[in-house]
């Protein structure tokens, strides 16, 4: 059958919500479903990108240099009311490394997406070699004279230096946070103004960049070098809100907020929060920056899943009385910890209640843009298939994602497991290791992935949906000293100081959530424990067959990973698992097709994927299927009303 008829776009009426809940469950059918389906990844993998041409998304094929690219605003829990897009076409050229900037450049690039996607009319790979330049002209509005102006870029990877009008502005260094730089010293008093930008990438210089690899091939993809997320000016006063943060704390009905400014004196300074219920007042309080004031929520509404509420908040600084400043923002009254279920079972626990996590692996990659979704509307999309296909949680994948992908989570109600982005390269002898440029470019790659780690957590903070960070997936970057004769593969020294050293800055920076220090256990196979330090909030095992984790006393079990052509030889075992081996949580593999990987629930257009297998092994799967249910029904698992195994047999073998 072609299951993902259920997931019609936003413009296409949907399977009726009965359907779906007939077919899918948060509590672990969806397993049986990716059991029987297919096709899966094969041993070999296929070239990427195809000789017949990348395939392009519906919202990509609108995309053209004369049309808004992305003009929705980019911050949407700090929102100003005037603001200017600078996406849309720039000029670039490519250098060597340390080439001065160019005299003239090559052609046309669209901004925000990488040069390396066919959706930046480049389409060009570049690698630690050369250097990417950006530059464009823009004025400024007459009617924001007088004030301080800010350029902000929602993200540039890698090593990014800005100038206006010659004039350096500023460096950062960092592929995943938002940046600003004030530019008003740099302006002219009229007329257009210049901004150029540099960029370099090494992707393997020993600093996060996830699963982009210059040679892309089995669990790699293409990288995604220079800007990919949104640029925009915005003017502010000498005295204006710099950053927001957020802690809900339901069971004393109160919303902890803390409000930062961009001055470095606040003498005279103070704000005002109203917080509203659909336009209407409910809270209302008065702060000084820097200072956390606790905001009283009576009778506070509860975000969940199915009821994903979330509250408005509007925000005004005011120096020696006078209003200066004014944002708007929104926030979710949700708790996310760790309890005992009703047997006593450690269990993740939301609003205080055990709610089990049934996720998808989700990459983050578009075919046309790679790291830039081609619009809003594709953002959303991905969410809305998720939870149309069944599940309430994705395990966002070593990438982090734009503002707004985590705002439509918020208002659509997806939980979502948080990755850092990995650091290190892939050597399959050696496991992931850092690989540090032999010129000393980042002689102490730590400091530099605690920064970006930080930044990372302060950059989402204040979502709600954001259940829990995850540090390291499978000690990708932390060194391993390879199996002997005599012992198995095990982590270095030096490892299980800086596992901790991560876990304490990721609850340093943010005390509300969970952690889970080192998803996967590094790795290691079932029975060897690699990287389980006993430390941390969730026991993690990345089991595409096997053994399955067991909670403690102070730790969750979740399968941060499981599924496809793996799970088909063993998927009884993880049927009845919720059940069976006290987890709080699953993480299938994976929610699209990527580039050479096909083992997605969607195409990786996002077109919709008939499951099953070739006619000539449909009896085979379909006595499979049969043998897999019975089992599960035999275990208990299946039995709840709106269950029926025999009828779930006939739509996994079809």
């Amino acid at each position: 059958m072609v299951f993902n008829r259920l997931l019609g776009r936003r413009n296409t009426a949907p399977t009726s919500a009965s359907t779906v809940q007939n077919i899918c469950s948060w509590s672990g059918l969806g397993i049986l479903l990716c059991a029987l389906q297919g096709p899966w990844l094969t041993a070999e993998d296929k070239p990427w990108p195809p000789t017949t041409g990348v395939p392009m998304t519906t919202w990509g094929k609108e995309i053209s240099l004369d049309k808004p690219v992305l003009p929705e605003y980019p911050r949407p829990q700090m929102v100003r009311k005037e603001w200017l897009n600078l996406n849309g076409p720039w000029d670039y050229a490519i250098t060597a490394r340390d080439a001065d900037a160019p005299s003239a450049y090559a052609g046309k690039i669209l901004v925000p997406f990488p040069v390396e996607s066919v959706l930046s009319q480049v389409n060009k790979r570049i690698d630690g070699s050369k250097r990417l330049w950006y530059a464009r002209s823009f004025e400024i509005p007459k009617a924001w004279q007088g004030e301080k102006i800010l350029l902000n870029f929602g993200a540039v990877d890698w090593d990014a230096t800005v100038t206006v009008n010659g004039q350096k502005v500023g460096t950062h260094r960092g592929g995943y946070d938002g940046f600003s730089f004030d530019i008003t010293p740099a302006l002219k008093p009229t007329g257009p103004q210049d901004i150029v930008v540099s960029v370099w990438d090494g992707v393997r210089g020993g600093f996060p960049h996830g699963k982009q690899e210059l040679s892309t091939g089995y669990i790699t993809y293409t990288p995604s070098i220079g800007i990919w997320q949104t640029v925009w000016l915005e003017p502010v006063p000498a005295a204006h809100i710099k950053s927001l943060a957020m802690f809900s704390d339901i069971d004393k009905n109160l919303l902890n907020l803390t409000v930062q400014t961009g001055s470095a004196a606040v003498d005279g300074q103070t704000f005002e929060a109203v917080v509203l219920d659909q336009g209407r007042e409910v809270g209302h309080a008065s702060g000084t920056p820097g200072q956390p004031l606790a905001i009283p929520i009576p009778h506070a509404k509860l975000w969940w899943p199915e009821t994903p509420f979330l509250y408005d908040l509007k925000i005004t600084l005011s120096q020696h009385g006078k209003p200066v400043d004014a944002v708007g923002s929104y926030f979710g009254m949700r708790k996310i910890s760790l309890g005992p279920d009703t047997t006593g079972v450690t269990r993740m626990l939301l609003n205080n209640q055990f709610i089990f996590q049934n996720g998808l692996l989700d990459q983050g990659f578009w075919p046309d843009g790679i790291y830039t979704a081609p619009s809003d509307e594709a953002l959303r999309f991905d969410i809305e298939a998720t939870r149309r296909l069944g599940y309430n949680m994705l395990r966002k994948h070593v990438k982090v994602e734009p503002d707004r992908w985590y705002y439509w989570a918020d208002k659509l109600g997806m939980l979502v497991w948080q990755d850092m982005p990995s650091a290190g390269e892939i050597a399959w002898g050696d496991y992931f290791s850092f690989h540090v440029p032999k010129d000393g470019f980042l002689p102490d790659p730590w400091t530099n992935f605690e920064t970006e780690l930080r930044n990372m957590v302060k950059g989402r903070l204040n979502h709600p949906c954001i259940v829990m960070w995850i540090n390291f997936n499978e000690g990708w970057g932390l060194r391993v000293i390879d199996k002997t004769d005599t012992e198995p593969a095990h982590p270095a020294p030096e490892v299980k100081g800086i596992v901790k050293r991560m876990m304490d800055a990721v609850r340093d920076e943010d005390p509300s959530r969970l952690i889970n220090p080192e998803g996967g256990r590094g790795g290691g196979q079932p029975g060897e424990g690699m990287f389980d330090f006993t430390f941390g909030d969730v026991l993690d095992y990345h089991a595409y067959a096997g053994e399955i984790p067991k909670a403690d006393a102070h730790r969750a079990a979740v399968l941060g990973e499981y599924g496809w052509a793996h799970l088909y030889h063993s998927a009884w075992k993880f049927i009845g698992m919720a059940n069976q081996a006290t987890l709080s949580g699953i993480v299938n593999t994976q929610l699209t097709d990527v580039e050479n990987e096909e083992n997605g629930a969607l195409k990786y257009d996002r077109s919709e994927k008939t499951y099953g297998v070739d006619a000539q092994d449909k009896t085979t799967l379909d006595e499979s299927g049969r043998s897999m249910v019975d089992e599960a029904h035999k275990n208990g698992f299946l039995n709840y009303p709106g269950r029926d195994p025999k009828t779930m047999a006939a739509v996994g073998g079809q």
